[in-house]
C-alpha cells in the first residue's frame, strides 16, 4: 500500500490545494501556523499505484475543502515524520488539529476520506 503528506515552507510544492512537503521545518512550519484549522496529512509511496489512482480526487476535495490544509508526505523521503504518526502503507490519512492526532486510516477510499473529514468538520 501507498502514504501522502504534504506541508508548506520556502521552496514548497503545491498540487492544487495540497502542499507537497519538502522538509521536516516544512512540516512543523505548517503544524505551528494552523492555529486551529483541521489538518490532513496524506503518507504516500510516489511509486503506489493506489496512491496515484486517488490523486485527482483528491485534489478536487481539496478545492471544496479549501478551509483544511491538506498535506502530502512521501513516505521514502520523510522516515521518520512516518514513523512518528506509525504510517506503513500508504494511503494513510492523519488528521490533526492543535497537533493532535484525531484519527488515522489506511484506505484508497476516497468516500471514505471525505466522511471522515466532514466528521471531524463537524466538531470544529
Amino acid at each position: 500500500m501507498c502514504l501522502i503528506l504534504s506541508c508548506f515552507c520556502v521552496g514548497h510544492t503545491r498540487t492544487n490545494s495540497w502542499l507537497e512537503i519538502g522538509s521536516m521545518a516544512q512540516f512543523d512550519y505548517e503544524m505551528r501556523n494552523a492555529i486551529d484549522r483541521l489538518i490532513v496529512v496524506e503518507f504516500y509511496y510516489s511509486w503506489c499505484d493506489y496512491s496515484k489512482l486517488i490523486v485527482s480526487s483528491l485534489d478536487l476535495l481539496a478545492l471544496k475543502y479549501s478551509n483544511v490544509i491538506m498535506l502530502r508526505v512521501d513516505i521514502d523521503k520523510f522516515k521518520a515524520l512516518a514513523a512518528r504518526y506509525n504510517v506503513i502503507y500508504s494511503p494513510t490519512f492523519v488528521y490533526l488539529r492543535f497537533s493532535r492526532l484525531l484519527e488515522i486510516f489506511t484506505d484508497a477510499n476516497v468516500n471514505r476520506f471525505e466522511h471522515v473529514l466532514n466528521k471531524r468538520l463537524r466538531y470544529l
